[in-house]
């Protein structure tokens, strides 16, 4: 699903202009995530945990 997203928001790929940097800069996000995720799957099992925990004060 990430990856048809990706595709379809990136086809036809920028030929000039800042905007052909956009989708590197993206990719080399989401495969920074991928590589901390695998890299740590304690820290981000607890990140998500926290992200999802219900917090009454905001």
């Amino acid at each position: 699903m990430l990856g048809y997203t990706v595709y379809v928001n990136v086809v036809p790929y920028p030929a000039e202009g800042p905007a052909r940097w956009f989708p590197v800069v993206a990719g080399a996000v989401l495969a920074l995530g991928v590589i901390l995720v695998l890299a740590a799957p304690a820290y981000a099992r607890r990140v998500g945990e926290r992200l999802t925990s219900v917090d009454g004060g905001a």
